[in-house]
């Protein structure tokens, strides 16, 4: 991890002593990203603030200790992540330079690409996941910048970004509380945008004056005008729209063939490592094709790692250990009781530092630590479903709003209003007496679906479709403040080209919902742990040639990710691999019924609510109820309610 600041000259000043003390402080905060050691760095005018955690990965040595200086001097670095080609730009500085390298490490390659083809230039050439901070001191400026994809973070804080007070960067939002200047004042946009989606989305943060650095951006703070500005080295919307060939001109065979070399290629880079490595298998199509790889080009068995669940609804476990079995892998699970998984959500306001409402957090925090007894680094099956139409709401929002355009908008709104007059708890219980069986119905949510159908009506686009089924709440009666998430999700698409609506979807996704939730959620688990995780699909090798391929190789004759499941086949019997999708889910809604039950209620009483003072105690404690008598699933919503209010909760005594 990483984290620094910029030591102006105004009432926020700090002496030598207090900025070392701020910097030590700021460290502490992210020692669970790096404990094997820690450095910190100041410029002689003392303007200037780095500070790095390690988590020792390449070059074990002290010559991989940072902050890191370049040969030349010009370029200070701190920098959080791994550099995957780094060996092949050494090889191609020793064609051009007679470099003297000093060790091994990843950072020391960079450093030499930015003192022979500077910053602009090295960027581009990076293949990694990495959150990098530079002082250029010939520039007397600070840059900033993030992976293309958004697998490692970065916040930084500011009051302004024209003449700023005061500025800070960290890969922890917690860091900012050590911070002179920093004020913590909740953004209730923030939370509006966390109620709805589950989680916060770039650039946004849960406080105000603190943001997210986009994936693939360079913030530059440059002291000599003490002005900010940002550009992109990587442009995925040009990634998309330069779609592959005349695909008449290559054989099916051709182009498995080559994602597979691809893959391979990627893996064997990711294998680098001078610490013990494995990977997370879950039994599906992605991490099964991930671990199927590694094993192929592995001389000894993969150290794999599965969670399982003593309830049979949520558990893919037995899949995992049938596919590690047929690999041959040296496999690792652990059965997961509801009381092993509910003991981690006290601590989980202390692992996403901000509020954060994906409920497979828990399963993904309980592989994490299972793996970290036995390796540092794992591979993850994770962007697959974004890069290779995945997801089953993909073909449903397509078919369904081949049936809504068919009415009139007239007739349309004239239905939705009536069907949203309808109680979705009377629905329920209605459906519940027609069946004769509770325990099916409440599964069901009859009353539920129709009520987000009723509200599906009234879109003018397929993308207004999907904006309401992606949807996991409302806000507006929670909230004095709301935000319109859906006008600036569609900012992402103004600049592709495609008539396929499930290619928006894909590609909106793959700029939202991954980097801030998918990839939020494993590198907060992981690195709680000091676990660091690896995403092969992330390549940029593998986006660019998953972005240009044709929908026909994603999804064919009902099939989705045709091509991944045709490379799988080469590994895996298809019987081994081939079931309905289940996800990484807990049975959340029940446990808030029954043993959650008082931590629920002690959250959501008027004291709680009121001493956070941002939502609306009635209408909260309304959807409790209404939730816990078994009228309505609201598990989605109330989850996200619940861990604002336990992440609120917690930071009270700062």
């Amino acid at each position: 991890g990483i984290s620094g600041f910029v030591n102006l000259d105004n009432r926020f000043a700090l002496s030598s002593n207090e900025g070392i003390a701020t910097i030590k402080k700021m460290l502490s905060v992210i020692d669970h990203r790096g404990p094997d050691s820690d450095g910190h760095w100041h410029n002689s005018s003392k303007k200037i603030f780095l500070g790095h955690k390690r988590l020792a990965i390449l070059d074990l040595s002290k010559n991989g200790h940072q902050p890191m200086h370049s040969l030349s001097q010009r370029y200070t670095i701190s920098f959080n992540g791994e550099i995957y080609n780094h060996l092949s730009l050494r090889d191609e500085l020793n064609k051009i330079i007679n470099h003297s390298w000093q060790g091994t490490s990843d950072t020391e390659t960079i450093l030499a690409c930015l003192d022979f083809w500077g910053l602009e230039n090295t960027l581009p050439k990076l293949t990694g996941m990495f959150a990098i901070s530079i002082w250029d001191h010939k520039e007397n400026s600070l840059y900033l910048t993030r992976d293309r994809m958004g697998e490692k973070p970065l916040y930084f804080v500011t009051n302004s970004l024209t003449n700023p007070e005061f500025f800070a960067f960290s890969s922890d939002v917690e860091s900012f509380n050590f911070f002179k200047g920093f004020r913590r004042k909740i953004n209730e946009k923030s939370v509006s945008a966390l109620l709805q989606m589950g989680y916060i989305p770039a650039p946004l943060s849960i406080y105000h004056d603190c943001y997210k650095i986009n994936p693939s951006s360079v913030l530059k703070l440059s002291l000599s005008n003490l002005e900010i500005s940002f550009s992109n080295y990587w442009d995925q919307s040009e990634k998309f729209n330069a779609k592959l060939f005349d695909d008449a001109e290559f054989s099916d065979t051709n182009i498995i063939e080559t994602l597979e070399k691809k893959l391979k290629t990627v893996i064997t880079n990711q294998l680098i490592s001078d610490v013990p490595i494995g990977a997370f298998l879950s039994g599906g199509i992605d991490s099964s094709l991930i671990v199927s790889l590694m094993q192929s080009i592995s001389n000894k068995p993969v150290k794999t790692f599965s969670i399982g669940f003593t309830d049979k609804q949520f558990d893919e476990s037995v899949y995992a250990k049938k596919i590690a079995a047929h690999l041959g892998t040296e496999h690792h699970e652990l059965i997961v009781d509801p009381n092993m998984a509910m003991n981690v959500i006290p601590s989980l306001p202390s692992v996403y530092s901000e509020p954060f409402a994906d409920s497979s957090q828990v399963p993904t925090f309980l592989v994490s630590m299972l793996a970290k007894e036995k390796v540092t680094v794992s591979l993850s099956g994770d962007g697959g479903d974004e890069l290779f139409c995945g997801y089953n709401r993909y073909l449903y929002t397509y078919k369904l709003w081949k049936y809504i355009q068919l009415m009139p908008m007239s007739i349309r709104r004239l239905i939705s209003s009536g069907l949203l007059t309808l109680s979705p708890s009377l629905i329920n219980s209605l459906a519940r007496i027609a069946t004769f069986s509770n325990s099916k119905v409440l599964n069901f949510n009859l009353g539920d679906k129709i009520n987000k159908g009723a509200r599906s009506l009234n879109s003018e686009s397929i993308l207004d479709v999907y904006f309401e089924l992606i949807k996991i709440g409302e806000d507006k009666n929670l909230l004095s403040d709301h935000y319109s998430i859906s006008s600036e999700y569609s900012k992402h698409l103004k600049d592709i080209v495609t008539d396929n609506p499930i290619e928006q979807m894909m590609y909106l996704d793959a700029n939202t919902y991954l980097p801030d939730d998918i990839l939020t959620k494993v590198d907060r688990a992981s690195m709680y742990h000091s676990l660091e995780s690896r995403v092969p699909f992330l390549d940029r090798s593998i986006v660019e040639y998953a972005w240009k391929l044709p929908m026909k190789y994603k999804y064919r004759a009902g099939e989705s990710k045709w091509i991944l499941r045709k490379i799988l086949s080469k590994y895996i019997p298809p019987e081994l691999y081939i079931r309905p999708k289940m996800g990484f889910g807990i049975p959340i809604g029940e446990w808030i019924r029954g043993p959650l039950n008082d931590w629920a209620n002690d959250l959501l009483n008027k004291k709680s609510i009121e001493d956070v003072g941002v939502l609306n105690f009635k209408y909260a404690n309304q959807l409790l109820k209404t939730h816990c008598k078994g009228h309505r699933n609201l598990e989605s919503n109330l989850w996200s309610i619940l861990m604002f209010q336990s992440w609120a909760l917690s930071k009270k005594d700062f």
